[in-house]
């Protein structure tokens, strides 16, 4: 951590490597690795290079790639990585991403962090139709533009989404939600949002928070949210409201989980 190193070279194959951390040094050319019990590898900020190279890591469960600035193409697949024992990948705060491929060979994912690198090509098709055991997603400002309905297909165990900072197409969230039956915080801030259908969230039957803030909506409608029997928090401040329908708050107070006015701010 926090060395000159250039090249990593040395590493026995006969060691029995568990966890490997190169953190701030000064990396020209991403490392080549080939470690048969390498289990856990966190390789961040070193931002001297921007390609990676292929790995060979069969064991390896966690990995970490947070802010390096690479550009990665045609991801993301077993083969990509060269394992299929990923629980945890980060690839958060790099450069261009291009979706290729679902994640084939990887359902064992558990948490997936891709926020603040520009995704290509993910509005395209079903890119996490493979990650049936997927946990927590973080997509926030990714600079994608949500166009296809099917986006989200296949996350049937998901609880946490994270998607601030991107934008829809009319401004307006569409029934994209239908897979996650299992959801229980969703971040919806800053999409420039306008409107909201009334069947988007139909399908959120265990959804306890719910963020809207920072959007550009012009009135609380509540009637989309009136499914979530779940909800507790419900968050629409920092929009454009200007009128609320009285009887629509009382509505909340009223279903199975109240939401307090303290926790509908707007």
């Amino acid at each position: 951590v926090s060395l000159y190193l250039e090249r990593l070279e040395g590493l026995s194959k006969d060691f029995k490597w568990q966890h490997l951390k190169l953190t701030n040094s000064k990396f020209e050319h991403f490392p080549m690795l080939e470690l048969d019990s390498l289990k856990k590898l966190v390789f961040t900020a070193n931002k001297g290079m921007s390609t990676f190279t292929d790995v060979k890591l069969p064991k390896l469960e966690f990995l970490d790639l947070s802010r390096n600035g690479l550009s990665l193409k045609s991801c993301c697949s077993d083969s990509f990585w060269g394992t299929t024992r990923l629980k945890h990948l980060d690839l958060s705060f790099n450069d261009i991403i291009t979706m290729g491929s679902n994640f084939v060979g990887l359902e064992q994912l558990e948490y997936l962090d891709l926020q603040h690198s520009n995704l290509k090509q993910a509005s395209d098709f079903s890119i996490f139709l493979s990650l049936k055991n997927l946990l927590y997603l973080d997509i926030s400002y990714t600079r994608i533009r949500i166009v296809f309905q099917g986006i989200f297909d296949g996350l049937f165990s998901l609880k946490v989404l994270k998607m601030a900072g991107n934008s829809y197409q009319n401004n307006s969230v569409p029934n994209i939600f239908e897979a996650l039956t299992n959801l229980t915080f969703l971040d919806l801030s800053n999409c420039q949002l306008e409107q909201v259908s009334r069947v988007a969230f139909g399908s959120l039957v265990k959804l306890q928070s719910l963020n809207m803030s920072h959007n550009h909506l012009l009135s609380l409608d509540l009637f989309p949210y009136k499914l979530l029997h779940s909800l507790q928090d419900l968050d629409c401040s920092f929009n454009r409201i200007v009128a609320s329908n009285r009887q629509e708050l009382q509505h909340l107070q009223t279903h199975p989980t109240p939401v307090s006015y303290t926790h509908l701010r707007a």
